[in-house]
């Protein structure tokens, strides 16, 4: 529906009444098609269907040009390639599968990283893509520290599911991050806060 225009938008196969810019997403790319010319080469880890990319669309508009990479499950690929992709967006199964068809200046990880088996074996394998920037966005830590692992249960309005979800310590998580970046700024994600648990959104360069 909102790649035909009927509906304005939609995330987590939610439909919104509304966009609903996600403004640190925004601010990471945008700055990363700056430091490129004009041109935004990502890399969109998690992104389903391109929801992400839809929605950042009247701002992608602006640039030189659009190269948006989404990498997901196997069946997600076969579906988003038969009838999503277009001259900007298109699906890999893997990192390695899309730098051999793109050169891919950043990475996004949406909501992503938190549901990965080992997200922190993700991030400590970026350093061998040689990434100019990283942006994370809407991810779950503790308040009062410590890596948990909790399980997260779909509102049953949007369907009936639950998964496991991880909730990691700040501190470790920083660290792990700056063995390969430099962070030029956290911010408050959309979620906010749910109890003892902050979402944030991090926006970090390559170390040279």
């Amino acid at each position: 529906l909102a790649r035909d225009g009927k509906i304005v938008c939609e995330r987590d196969s939610v439909a919104l009444p509304q966009r609903e810019y996600l403004l640190p997403t925004l601010a990471g790319i945008l700055m990363g098609a700056a430091r490129n010319g004009g041109r935004l080469n990502i890399i969109d880890f998690g992104g389903a269907l391109g929801s992400t990319y839809r929605t950042c669309m009247p701002f992608l508009r602006q640039l030189a040009s659009v190269s948006w990479n989404v990498i997901e499950l196997p069946q997600i690929v076969e579906l988003g390639k038969r009838e999503f992709e277009d001259s900007s967006l298109h699906f890999y199964d893997t990192i390695e599968e899309c730098l051999g068809h793109n050169s891919i200046d950043g990475i996004l990880f949406g909501s992503t990283l938190q549901y990965l088996p080992d997200p922190y074996g993700i991030l400590n394998s970026l350093d061998k893509f040689s990434f100019d920037y990283l942006v994370i966005d809407r991810t779950p830590f503790t308040s009062n520290g410590g890596h948990r692992i909790c399980v997260q249960n779909v509102p049953k309005c949007i369907y009936d599911a639950s998964y496991p979800c991880n909730i990691f310590d700040y501190n470790d998580f920083l660290q792990s991050i700056e063995k390969n970046f430099s962070i030029v700024d956290i911010m408050p994600a959309l979620e906010g806060a749910v109890g003892d648990i902050v979402f944030k959104s991090i926006i970090a360069t390559a170390k040279k």
